[in-house]
């Protein structure tokens, strides 16, 4: 099950393995009370809300054992990136430790309150981090109300693992549109490389695009969007079904919304 939570709006898709692919079962949405402001009482009434509607109207409709994936918003993921030095030959645990030292340095928030992570690329590290605050609630409410959280996750990554299950290259940047959001993921394995900006921000891809690395802006073919509600020369598109070999539930109209449930629902497990 992969659950994405933005906004004012919860979204789950459910999908079940068949042979060596992925079979799509289910995918609902509800809407959340939308908050303008954030004393206790109204937050209370919001996470109320989000538990009568993943207790009371999904936990029933799925198996006991449903393996949970979610996503949190770009906004509380903090990045960083550091060139490793040429002379560093650890590996772990010592790089391990390497790395948090430096990240010690790269974040405003002390190290201690961060769930921090990282990938090498090239002798570049790529650092994500959160805070653990942050996974404890999520954690714990979705444990309250019957569900097992296996993995939490950026919703940039989910664009990745669609495009992976559509062929789409490694190499290219991936957008997407969500309500009043674009998201931008970048190459695989810098995962530094995304942007998340609001519709108010930049009204028209053209704009966006200008945002992105300048040899992307330059090259055709290395940018790839996530629907066919917008068609530009500079861009290829793909559908969010083009990830699924087997879909037999009926889908909604605007399926294409729940691309980034989808995605968490298609990631693989840790190496």
């Amino acid at each position: 099950m992969g659950l994405d939570i933005h906004h004012n709006k919860i979204q789950l898709v459910a999908a079940t393995r068949h042979r060596h692919d992925w079979q799509l079962r289910e995918c609902w949405q509800h809407s959340l009370p939308i908050t303008k402001t954030q004393d206790t009482e109204t937050q209370n009434i919001r996470i109320t809300t989000l538990k009568n509607i993943l207790q009371q109207r999904w936990y029933k409709k799925l198996p006991n054992n449903c393996d949970t994936k979610f996503s949190l918003s770009s906004l509380q993921i903090l990045k960083s990136h550091f060139l490793l030095p040429e002379k560093i030959t650890l590996t772990e645990p010592e790089l391990g430790w390497f790395v948090h030292s430096k990240a010690e340095t790269l974040f405003p928030i002390d190290i201690r309150e961060l769930v921090l992570d990282y990938r090498i690329y090239q002798k570049q590290i790529y650092f994500c981090a959160t805070r653990h605050s942050d996974i404890a609630f999520w954690s714990e409410l979705l444990h309250e109300v019957g569900f097992s959280l296996s993995v939490i996750d950026i919703s940039p990554n989910a664009l990745r693992y669609l495009a992976h299950k559509a062929a789409i290259p490694d190499n290219t940047w991936l957008i997407y549109r969500r309500q009043q959001e674009w998201i931008c993921a970048g190459l695989l394995y810098q995962s530094i490389h995304y942007q998340s900006v609001e519709i108010t921000e930049v009204d028209s891809i053209e704009k966006l695009i200008l945002l992105l690395p300048k040899e992307t802006q330059q090259q055709p073919n290395t940018i790839f969007y996530l629907g066919n509600d917008i068609k530009h020369h500079h861009f290829s598109t793909w559908s969010l079904l083009d990830s699924f070999r087997y879909y037999p539930v009926k889908l909604s109209k605007d399926f294409h919304n729940f691309a980034i449930a989808a995605g968490l629902v298609l990631r693989e497990g840790d190496k």
